[in-house]
């Protein structure tokens, strides 16, 4: 529950554009495809879309613990759009503490020969019960970037994780978010 209560709270800075589109979100969450969520909320008239998290692959190897990654992002409205800048948030459980300063979360993209550096905006942190470690980033990426970055299969590292976004089942989460997204109208249509 606190993790979606941060993805709500986190997701109100990424914004879609006022464009109409042919899809239509009721008041409960609706699946879109096979990896995207949507709901609307009557109340702030805004539809939330979310992804479940993807483990990335490449990171694991610390302490056989997990790296992991979605997406999420919120349109103003009752009309759902492709957004101009898609959240990405990251999360990590472990037995120790990766991410708690600021310098160990640096995350950089391998693009063909170029690096491509993203800031993390936030950081949240939790200890569960038996002492696991539990934390949360999110990036903002524009989507042409995101576009790029996932066709590339571009290698990414976020601290210490390296990870390769050109692992099949990573390649695959992205292809099923672009084809819910694509062929929305954006604020520039």
């Amino acid at each position: 529950m606190r993790v979606i209560a941060w993805l709500l709270v986190t997701a109100g800075i990424f914004g879609c554009s006022a464009s109409q589109a042919s899809i239509r979100v009721g008041q409960k969450e609706q699946k879109l495809g096979t990896v995207l969520t949507a709901q609307y909320d009557r109340f702030s008239d805004k539809i939330m879309v979310k992804s479940k998290p993807q483990m990335l692959y490449g990171a694991e190897s610390h302490h056989g613990l997990s790296l992991s990654m979605g997406v999420i992002f919120q349109c103003q409205g009752d009309t759902l759009t492709r957004p101009d800048t898609l959240g990405i948030y990251y999360m990590y459980t472990g037995r120790e503490w990766a991410f708690l300063r600021e310098s160990q979360r640096s995350l950089v993209f391998m693009l063909g020969e170029e690096r491509v550096a993203v800031p993390v905006l936030s950081h949240e942190s939790d200890v569960w019960s038996g002492g696991m470690v539990n934390e949360r980033m999110v990036t903002l990426v524009p989507w042409d970037l995101a576009l790029q970055l996932f066709h590339a299969g571009a290698d990414g590292q976020l601290g210490d994780f390296e990870f390769d976004l050109g692992h099949p089942k990573t390649a695959e989460f992205f292809r099923q978010v672009e084809e819910v997204l694509g062929p929305l109208p954006s604020r520039s249509d």
